[in-house]
């Protein structure tokens, strides 16, 4: 990613979810989910992204043969842009 976003979002989540906690609670941490790592396949450099997972179903053929089966679907889609500022995910190219 190319912003901050993600570490300014967890530290305000910190900051705001620790002021309302009872006398004795410590040492809380908070941490978004839906952040993974990728691989430029130009320069092979490993880059935080931002992941939306989905799920679904759809109708496959039985592997004998014998009608239709559902199946679950169960994976993410990359975001190109964050979805808190909207700055692109990708890394700036030289020109």
């Amino acid at each position: 990613m190319e912003c901050e976003c993600r570490a300014d979002l967890e530290a305000k989540l910190k900051d705001h979810v620790t002021k309302s906690l009872g006398e004795g609670y410590e040492d809380f941490d908070a941490s978004l989910q839906g952040y993974g790592f990728g691989m430029d396949s130009e320069t092979l450099t490993m880059t935080s992204v931002f992941l939306i997972p989905f799920k679904g179903e759809v109708m496959v053929p039985n592997k004998n043969g014998g009608g239709m089966k559902r199946q679950k679907v169960d994976t993410s889609v990359r975001a190109s842009f964050c979805p808190f500022c909207g700055k692109s995910t990708e890394a700036e190219k030289a020109a």
